[in-house]
């Protein structure tokens, strides 16, 4: 016993959770092992941390479940927080995917077993946040236990913090969305992939995530955001499970949480479907214990049930849960029954031929028929288990061919090279993977060159160590120590040994050229051992050599250098400290009896140092969660400590990104003055680029933004001078936007192009923009262009519809669909009608810049010159002067194929031509209507075509 809480008495530490320290105990009142779990010391001071370290507690007393972790007690002692809970031996499921060492039918029940507390979990309303292998545990006989429920969302906290563990984080999540139980499905695919492949095999996938050096976590973080990117199904990566089981986890991995199974139910439901397509390879019980009920009552006569049997009862004690499940069969009559036995023996028949032939996976197909067919004969799982494990041999044999292969092909160049010394080893290594007397022959050849000495003068060797003083030893003669030359040297290979107290040797070879010096710099590995620390009281903190060491203790410290070392540790106002001793290869028990003493000036000095870092750390975490104002909170704490130009610098960032975040949701809700007095209110960090380009943008959207009420109205036309694309009328309903009044003028898509000209930024031009585009109107800068558009005030031209695209996402826009711009051209809020033209069903060559003389103008006018042609949303020249790109796709079934879209009408899903509205300078009335409709390729450009901007407004 190392101490006691309450009545419970300490055994051992079992190290430190997301939260707080695990601790295994036993409680002599009932007579049993539990685990406690205490909030960590240091937070103890956050009552954040602790009020949810309460939460996670009250949430697991309402789950009763024998997949999760049981609660026993909760309570408060000493000024500390307490959970009591069941206490589970077993492993972490992280162990398996790490070393996988299970089938396919038994990974297929340990998943479903989670999915089954899960629903347990998600009954109560409750998501868990944090599903990964680490917080399942897998007990000896196979049973599941979920566990950590320290960031579960509970109904009254915010469900679009963005917390969890990167790899497994559903996108919803990290978008800041509001989130439900599909993010908990989403992890729970993530960790099914990772479970069936295991870590290697998984990892593989991505080779730009986990490939490269750096933060790991962001990576991931950007791979789940990135939708294009998407995991195959199962069994495409070689997998031996069915196409469906592999379909079932594709689908809950679909990063757009709409296409995930909407509950946690029904991809049980597809789970226990797949189950019956797999070839088991050992008994494994899964499910919810069955309950009898009593027969339902019913007004129509039912006929007498089959007799059922009961075929097999499995009882198994998890942490003092006895779980029974019931496998039952109904038995087959007659004929039908000697049929499906002749069958099963076929289909056994079969898989034997098949599986004489390798061909595995239809031999497990078979095996599968075999086993639906005649279920009381057990014996095709014998047979599925000999497929399973001559196909791994297979797999194993031709990785290791492969393996094998490459060592030919290094032993080869090594050989080209002349490094005889290499190319031997390099040819050992190939024949322990794959013996042959061609690559014996090969090794003799290489040999034999290594023992003939080579003639000429001597060469020498100069050595160097870091650290230096190391021992050296050529050809087993000690020859002096480190930093060393060694001069007259015979030609050929060497054999070197380095020997230096409290590090590992280091041995090697090296080949010498006739009156050649070969020069050697070693890093030598520090040799190393352990400390198990116990002190008086328990749970002290412990710093080694100055630095804070994870664990409280009782704890085990591995991998310090041998050698000696100091040792402080502490808790509270008790501290001691110690010098002491590592050995190499052993793990020293060292006892301390904590007394009043102060704390070294080292260890203050190291642990601000360590705060400092850990606040900047903190700061970039948060940053990367988009939490500005928290992390600008622990970049102040940083500064506390130490006061530097690139945190204060960083601090500005910060900063200026809190109050971007402030001024977007203001501008999202179309709230543009707000968005203004954010900007005027960001302090210091007013001066931002980011800022001050924001204000431009602002001042722009409050002057020239028209909103469009959301509600109903009929698009299209079936007037006399309709066009069949036109046809027919539907009653369409879109929600509430805001539009540009104008269109585009060549003013504003000039501060357009200064700014992809100094920042060449193209993440926001759509994906299928050509390569190198840099959106410069044809002309732009001649007197040709001029001519066509001559003034600030006129509408941009000579545009195409991926210059439009680009520029509404640069103003945090978009380009309209065309019902939107139908409805902000002709639909009339008051009447509830539809205009012909947008100032009323008349023709009137005067209200508009058309192919008419009369208008003033021989060709193009700037913006705005004809009020008296106003839309009932205000919004002027929708009639004439240029044609405007929309976003849809042009398709004649309008405004879609699928008659039942009336909701915010899309268009088409594809096409080759992009929709233009309103007419232009050159077109006659029939053009200039409302509903009339024109089509252009999306990179076509010329002096008739322009365009004008909406916004969403946020709800």
């Amino acid at each position: 016993m190392i101490g006691k809480i309450g009545r419970y008495e300490l055994e051992s530490i079992r190290g430190v959770g997301g939260m707080g320290a695990v601790y295994k105990a036993f409680d002599p009142q009932l007579n049993r092992t539990v685990a406690i779990k205490e909030v960590i010391s240091d937070l103890l001071r956050d009552p954040r941390a602790v009020r949810r370290f309460e939460e996670e507690a009250r949430l697991l007393a309402q789950i009763a479940d024998p997949r999760v972790v049981t609660l026993y007690d909760f309570f408060q002692e000493g000024g500390k927080t307490y959970m009591v809970m069941e206490y589970v031996e077993g492993e972490p499921l992280s162990a398996h995917v790490q070393a996988p060492r299970l089938g396919p039918v038994e990974l297929h029940a340990i998943l479903l077993e989670i999915a089954y507390g899960l629903r347990a979990v998600h009954r109560l309303g409750v998501v868990h946040r944090d599903i990964k292998p680490s917080n399942v545990l897998l007990t000896a006989d196979r049973k599941v236990k979920i566990a950590d429920f320290g960031i579960a969302t509970l109904p009254a906290r915010d469900p679009t913090m963005p917390e969890g563990t990167a790899k497994y984080i559903a996108p919803e999540a990290l978008a800041g969305e509001a989130i439900d139980g599909r993010a908990d499905l989403y992890a729970l695919g993530v960790l099914g992939y990772e479970l069936f492949l295991g870590d290697a095999r998984f990892n593989a996938l991505f080779p730009d995530v986990v490939g490269e050096p750096g933060n790991a976590d962001l990576r991931w973080k950007a791979w789940h955001l990135d939708r294009s990117r998407r995991l195959k199904p199962l069994n495409e990566y070689g997998v031996p499970v069915s196409p469906w089981l592999g379909a079932v986890l594709a689908k809950a991995v679909e990063k757009d949480p709409a296409a995930r199974y909407p509950t946690i139910d029904a991809l049980i439901k597809d789970l226990e479907v797949a189950r019956e397509g797999l070839a088991p390879t050992r008994r494994f019980v899964t499910g919810p214990v069955p309950v009898a009920e009593p027969p339902k009552a019913s007004a129509a006569p039912r006929t007498p049930p089959r007799p059922w049997t009961i075929a097999a009862v499995v009882l198994a004690l998890v942490s003092g849960v006895v779980v029974i499940p019931l496998l039952f069969h109904r038995p087959q009559a007659g004929g039908a029954a000697a049929g499906r036995l002749r069958l099963a023996r076929e289909a056994v028949e079969e898989a034997q031929r098949l599986l004489a032939r390798e061909e595995y996976d239809q031999a497990l197909d078979a095996v599968n028929r075999a086993l639906q067919l005649n279920p009381d004969d057990r014996s095709p799982s014998r047979l599925a288990e000999e497929i399973e494990t001559r196909r791994q041999a297979k797999r194993a044999a031709a990785d290791r061919a492969a393996e094998a292969r490459r060592w030919r092909e290094e032993a080869k160049r090594l050989e080209a090279a002349a490094d005889w010394a290499g190319a031997a080893a390099a040819y050992e290594r190939a024949i322990a993977l794959e013996p042959s007397d061609a690559l014996r022959a090969a090794l003799a050849a290489v040999r034999a060159r290594l023992d003939v000495p080579r003639r000429g003068p001597p060469g020498s060797l100069v050595l160097a160590t870091r650290p230096p003083g190391a021992r050296v030893f050529i050809d087993g003669e000690e020859r002096g120590a480190t930093p060393l030359h060694v001069p007259a040297l015979s030609p050929g290979r060497h054999d070197v040994r380095l020997v230096l107290r409290f590090h590992e040797e280091s041995v090697f070879a090296v080949e010498i050229g006739p009156g050649e010096t070969v020069q050697r710099d070693v890093a030598l590995n520090p040799s190393q051992g352990g400390i198990l620390v116990v002190t008086d009281p328990p749970g002290a903190r412990l710093f080694l050599d100055h630095e804070w060491q994870e664990g409280l203790s009782p704890v085990r410290l591995g991998g310090i250098p041998a050698g000696q070392h100091f040792l402080w540790a502490e808790k509270g106002p008790l501290g001691i400290d110690q010098e002491i001793f590592v050995t190499r290869g052993e793990t020293t028990t060292v006892s301390l009896r904590l007394e009043r003493r102060p704390r070294p000036q080292r260890v203050a000095a190291r642990e601000r140092e360590a705060s400092y870092q850990e606040a900047l750390d903190q700061a970039q975490d948060l940053a990367v969660q988009k939490e500005w104002g928290a992390a600008a909170e622990r970049l102040e704490q940083a500064l506390a400590v130490r006061d530097t130009p690139e945190v204060r610098r960083r601090l500005l960032q910060l900063r200026a990104a809190a109050a971007l975040e402030a001024v977007r949701y203001r501008e999202s809700i179309g709230d543009f003055a707000g968005a203004l007095e954010a900007c005027a209110g960001a302090g210091a960090a007013a001066d931002d680029p980011e800022i001050r380009r924001a204000e431009a943008r602002l001042r722009h959207k409050r002057d020239h933004l028209l909103l469009v009420a959301a509600g109903p109205f009929l698009l299209g036309s079936d007037g006399s001078d309709a066009e069949s694309d036109e046809r027919p009328v539907r009653a369409v309903h879109l929600d509430g936007f805001l539009i540009e009044k104008t269109e585009v003028t060549n003013a504003r898509y000039a501060e357009f192009l200064l700014a992809m000209r100094r920042n060449a930024d193209h993440r926001r031009c759509h994906p299928d923009e050509p390569k190198g585009k840099d959106h410069t109107p044809d002309g732009w800068d001649t007197p040709a262009y001029r001519q066509a558009s001559p003034t600030p005030d006129h509408p941009v031209v000579y545009v195409d519809w991926f210059d439009a695209y680009a520029y509404a996402a640069w103003m945090e826009m978009r380009l309209p669909t065309e019902a939107e711009w139908e409805k902000a051209a002709a639909h009339d809020p008051g009447t509830g009608r539809k205009r012909i033209f947008p100032w009323g069903s008349d023709w009137d060559p005067l209200r508009c810049n058309g192919e008419a003389a009369a208008d003033g103008f021989e060709r193009l006018a700037p913006v705005g010159r004809f009020p008296a042609g106003a839309s009932p949303w205000g919004a002027l020249d929708m009639a004439g002067n240029v044609w405007e790109w929309v976003a849809d796709w042009y398709d004649l079934a309008y405004p879609s194929s699928d008659p039942d879209v009336s909701r915010n009408p899309q268009g088409a899903a594809s096409g080759t031509m992009r929709v233009v509205r309103g007419g232009s300078w050159i077109d006659s009335r029939v053009s200039l209507r409302a509903a009339n409709r024109h089509k252009l390729g999306p990179a076509e450009r010329g002096d008739k075509v322009g365009f004008r901007c909406v916004q969403d407004i946020r709800r």
